[in-house]
């Protein structure tokens, strides 16, 4: 496995190049790879592990079983496991995806391809983050292992305001240290309050067939009454909208032409549907 020290200063912290990782051998890489990590960040991941205060977890790799524990200012492993150590098993692509970071611990989990109990998997996933620090040199966060400077090297203020064009240096080495940038007085107050949007007229609504006797519309042409029709003192259509209790949030609507003040004797007035 190859890995790179000349990593960007930025929050990219990945330590290996992207695609297809090679296969790993569980046994070489205790022997061998896992030792070197040891030698490079095994302090610092012993001291990950004692904050979170893991306790021993076997891995077992194609029948091969291995357990992980904490040690003095360093991690041990060793082959074997005592019956009551909690445990997970893997096959070896699992494993080569896991050392490899292709996939992470929860990762391996919600995919069914870690097996265990649920204390033994939830372990597993508790020491992710360890293996990561002594594998990668990524440390499980602390306070003060994050810190912001400003242009001049002091602690950056992290409540700074900016206004378009002000301090275009400050503002630009601002954004990139912290991630954000606040402007002050971008929209014009007068505009951002303006009145309430005024709405179109609903259109005309299409004429109406007067019904028949017998309930079928007359032939076109014959008895049809359109909106211009309506006596100067009838109401004009009007579109009615109403809420829908059983659809949540949604609204019908639906135009209707008023009618006449008395209705001729040969319709029946219709009662409407509920909900209007």
């Amino acid at each position: 496995m190859t890995y790179y020290t000349d990593v960007s200063s930025n929050v990219d912290t990945r330590t290996r190049a992207a695609g297809a990782a090679p296969p790993v051998d569980a046994a070489t890489f205790w022997a061998t790879e896992w030792r070197d990590a040891l030698a490079r960040n095994g302090a610092r991941a012993a001291a990950d592990a004692a904050r979170l205060d893991l306790a021993p977890l076997a891995i077992t790799v194609d029948d091969e079983v291995w357990t992980l524990r904490r040690g003095d200012d360093t991690l041990e492993v060793g082959p074997g496991a005592d019956a009551a150590t909690p445990g997970v098993v893997l096959d070896a692509d699992a494993f080569s995806d896991f050392v490899a970071e292709q996939r992470t611990a929860l990762g391996l989990l919600i995919a069914g391809r870690v097996s265990g109990a649920p204390e033994a998997t939830s372990a597993f996933c508790d020491w992710d983050a360890v293996v990561r620090s002594a594998i990668d040199g990524r440390g499980v966060y602390e306070t003060g292992d994050v810190t912001l400077r400003a242009l001049d090297g002091s602690p950056l203020d992290l409540d700074q305001r900016f206004h378009l064009g002000d301090r275009p240096e400050e503002a630009g080495h601002f954004l990139a240290e912290a991630g954000f940038l606040l402007l002050s007085d971008v929209f014009d107050r007068t505009r951002s309050t303006s009145s309430t949007p005024t709405w179109p007229a609903p259109s005309t609504p299409p004429s109406l067939p007067t019904a028949s006797r017998g309930g079928r519309p007359p032939p076109p042409g014959s008895g049809t009454r359109a909106a211009s029709s309506t006596s100067p003192t009838s109401p004009p259509p009007f579109a009615t909208c109403s809420a829908i209790p059983a659809t949540g949030p949604s609204v019908s609507c639906s135009a209707r032409a008023t009618s006449p003040a008395t209705p001729s004797a040969s319709t029946s007035p219709t009662p409407p549907p509920k909900g209007w």
